[in-house]
């Protein structure tokens, strides 16, 4: 299975009559500090949210030029998704993958400022070994590693705790078909995870996506 074909994350979220949600985009983390992923165990962090949250120095709030400039300072460039033959992304997804197209799993989420609201790290299964070498996932540490390569609900629970809702999977969307989704509005946080009758949790389609928090304050 090619990292592409992965299901793509949709947040929507509605106000209700006796609360709001804000969902302000930040420029950089309000405070803590910084966890790179490929050098730092999310897990071991206190109070994490997303907005401190890097992943080969892409991270919420940062603009398409510098995602751009950071790509090249990882020999990568933003692609658009299923279309691998071009080098150019000025949707409001794009993948990243280096100059032979191979693509270590993430996916950035533009609004229409250009700026990025969203981090799609997905696990590689079933690809031809030079993309599973490539896998970010690789480079991630202790538990943040530990939950993509064996994850199951017992150890998503331990590491995150219990999620706000759930959302089971619908043929409505066919960009989720078969996933459920755990959302953690408060950490910025979505997991999703599709259904495998004929196999073990820690080899279902995995995606945990970055989002900007959530504050749920009363009117």
């Amino acid at each position: 299975m090619q990292p592409m074909r992965f299901s793509r994350k949709v947040l929507l979220f509605f106000i209700a009559s006796s609360t709001f949600w804000i969902c302000p985009v930040p420029a950089s983390a309000a405070g803590g500090e910084r966890l790179e992923l490929t050098q730092k165990d999310l897990f071991e962090a206190v109070n994490w949210d997303s907005t401190r949250v890097d992943i080969l120095g892409f991270h919420l709030g940062m603009t398409r030029q510098e995602a751009n400039e950071d790509a090249q300072r990882n020999s990568l460039r933003l692609v658009i998704p299923d279309v691998r033959g071009t080098t150019t992304c000025s949707g409001e997804k794009c993948e990243l993958c280096d100059a032979k197209f191979v693509c270590p799993g993430i996916m950035l989420d533009f609004d229409h400022d250009g700026k990025v609201v969203g981090i799609d790290i997905f696990r590689i299964q079933d690809a031809a070994p030079v993309v599973q070498k490539a896998a970010i996932i690789n480079r991630f540490k202790g538990k943040t590693r530990l939950l993509f390569n064996h994850y199951s609900n017992d150890l998503r629970l331990k590491l995150i705790g219990h999620e706000d809702s759930r959302q089971l999977p619908s043929d409505q969307n066919p960009l989720y078909h078969g996933m459920v989704t755990y959302k953690y509005p408060r950490l910025g946080l979505n997991v999703f995870v599709s259904s495998n009758p004929h196999g073990p949790e820690s080899t279902s389609d995995l995606i945990v996506s970055f989002v900007v928090p959530v504050i749920q304050e009363s009117r």
